[in-house]
């Protein structure tokens, strides 16, 4: 069977266990499993030809999750996951062919990515233990995002958050982008200004 099967499609809704094989031909594979249900994600074998992975709730182990996309799908172009850790952990993407990802998973401590090709990034506000947020983080000036275009930041609020990450942002070597997208859903207590723009690019120059 993991060798025939091109595209698996499941929708689960009761309360149990699921093992996925590695099957080697698939090119998508789309899960939706209840919430409650727990993913077993093979620890040998190869998804040789996947390009895209969705997998809308269940509870996955970090390590797992780790293996899976870092070691078994060498072609996976597309990850979009929405789920939940089965404890606190952190996940590391290492994945040379992968283009977008969609990344919401509960529990995540420390979330790594290395992808050259990336194209579209999603995800979860970083939790507070994310590495991320040590100070000696912000003074990391050697971060490159070669083939990042546009960045869209949805849900704007002008925070204090909000502002280091557009700061960080001006100092990353992007010599591809184009274009910065800041979508407000309700306007901030203090609007993004042209003056606090500049004032953050001054700043991270320094």
């Amino acid at each position: 069977m993991s060798r025939l099967v091109r595209y698996l499609k499941a929708v689960i809704e009761e309360e149990e266990e699921l093992e996925i094989p590695a099957c080697g031909g698939a090119t998508r594979i789309l899960l939706k499993p209840d919430k409650r249900w727990r993913l077993r994600l093979p620890a040998a074998g190869l998804f040789a030809a996947l390009t895209l992975l969705s997998i809308e709730s269940g509870r996955i182990e970090g390590s797992e999750l780790t293996a899976l996309v870092s070691t078994q799908c060498p072609r996976l172009k597309t990850l979009l996951l929405a789920v939940t850790l089965c404890t606190v952990s952190d996940v590391s993407m290492r994945m040379d062919s992968l283009e977008v990802l969609f990344f919401h998973a509960a529990n995540t401590r420390c979330l790594e990515i290395v992808a050259p090709r990336m194209e579209q990034l999603n995800m979860n506000p970083c939790p507070q233990s994310c590495l991320c947020r040590l100070a000696k983080s912000s003074k990391i000036d050697d971060i490159t995002l070669g083939s990042l275009e546009e960045v869209e930041i949805n849900n704007f609020t002008s925070s204090q958050e909000e502002l280091e990450f557009l700061e960080k942002l001006s100092r990353c070597n992007a010599a591809a982008l184009k274009k910065i997208v800041i979508c407000y859903t309700r306007r901030p207590l203090t609007p993004l200004t042209k003056e606090m723009c500049e004032k953050q690019l001054t700043e991270s120059a320094l």
